[in-house]
């Protein structure tokens, strides 16, 4: 399964805590789901729609996401460009 997600904004919470928001769209995204970008790993931890921490988001649904790995500097070059996430290793 892939998903699609458009990053609309870029939030870094703490020291590590990387939170990309904006909206879904193509098909579901859910949690543990991986990108790479710039060849860097980065596994989706949670999801929050709305402050509520849900397990999946589907096309449509604006939502935040906290990722494992997530790196600031690669992603701030990501704004307003889709990126690919997928629960195989076929980004």
């Amino acid at each position: 399964m892939k998903a699609t997600f458009l990053i609309e904004d870029l939030f870094k919470i703490g020291d590590s805590n990387i939170v990309p928001v904006g909206s879904i769209k193509r098909g579901v995204l859910s949690v543990g789901m991986k990108t790479e970008v710039m060849g860097k790993t980065m596994k989706v931890q949670s999801i929050e729609i709305k402050h509520k921490k849900v397990t999946e988001a589907q096309t449509g649904e604006s939502i935040g996401i906290f990722l494992e790995n997530g790196d600031y500097d690669i992603l701030k070059n990501y704004i307003k460009q889709e990126i690919i996430f997928s629960d195989k290793n076929n980004y």
